[in-house]
């Protein structure tokens, strides 16, 4: 499967992640800062271990793992940071403000994520 197979895959699971785990989410945004134990523990258990995996993912990637000249990690935090935001107004607002559907916002952050993947300077080599 090429790399947009598995992104778009990869991105379609991590909505579905953060649909699942609804109200966890939720009260990490909202009132899990009263609890520093908890917070503690989501912070390394939940978000720390999903970038970690994620980050490997993507630097092990047939189509990424020669390319030395980009900055993997970032590019994990980029990914997972505007997919929740993307998930959490559309949970708020019940749809996304902007009016972008999932299916148009999963392929336009793969097109991205794929375009680093094989050309970092936009050149046509």
């Amino acid at each position: 499967m090429p790399l947009e197979g598995r992104l778009l895959l990869v991105a379609q699971a991590a909505l579905r992640r953060l649909e699942h785990d609804r109200d966890l989410n939720r009260l990490v945004c909202r009132d899990l800062a009263q609890f520093p134990d908890m917070l503690t523990k989501v912070r390394d258990q939940e978000i720390v271990r999903t970038f970690e995996a994620f980050a490997a993912w993507l630097r092990h990637q047939p189509e990424t793992e020669s390319r030395n000249d980009v900055d993997w990690d970032g590019v994990a935090a980029v990914l997972i940071g505007a997919t929740f935001h993307y998930w959490f107004l559309r949970d708020t607002f019940r749809t996304h403000p902007t009016g972008i559907k999932e299916d148009r916002y999963v392929r336009t952050a793969v097109a991205l994520t794929t375009a680093l993947a094989h050309n970092v300077d936009g050149d046509e080599t």
